[in-house]
């Protein structure tokens, strides 16, 4: 990955988190807020890894035949199973109820 993707992703997951935290503290305070926020964009992070591993790791190891996007499909639905428990678990590290799973 080169410098200038990275920081553009960086600055995605900034703006996500702006964008996320302003949606939440309309309804919850600044505390919860803020948790909530970081939770969703370590979810968007965690799905995003996913793809850009699934497409590199999984022709190495033999999943499938070449790079592409069967390779990050595969990463994707790793990453979207452990999404949900992540940011759960992110919301009890903030001593937050994480509501039902939707």
């Amino acid at each position: 990955m080169t410098t200038s993707a990275a920081l553009a992703l960086l600055a995605m997951f900034a703006g996500y988190y702006g964008w996320q935290r302003g949606r939440y503290e309309r309804a919850a305070a600044t505390r919860e807020a803020h948790a909530r926020a970081l939770a969703d964009t370590l979810a968007l992070a965690l799905i995003i890894a996913g793809i850009w591993l699934g497409g590199w790791i999984a022709p190495q190891w033999g999943w499938v035949a070449s790079a592409g996007s069967a390779g990050a499909s595969i990463g994707a639905l790793i990453a979207v199973l452990l999404a949900g428990p992540s940011r759960r678990a992110m919301l009890r590290a903030f001593r937050i109820d994480p509501g039902t799973q939707r």
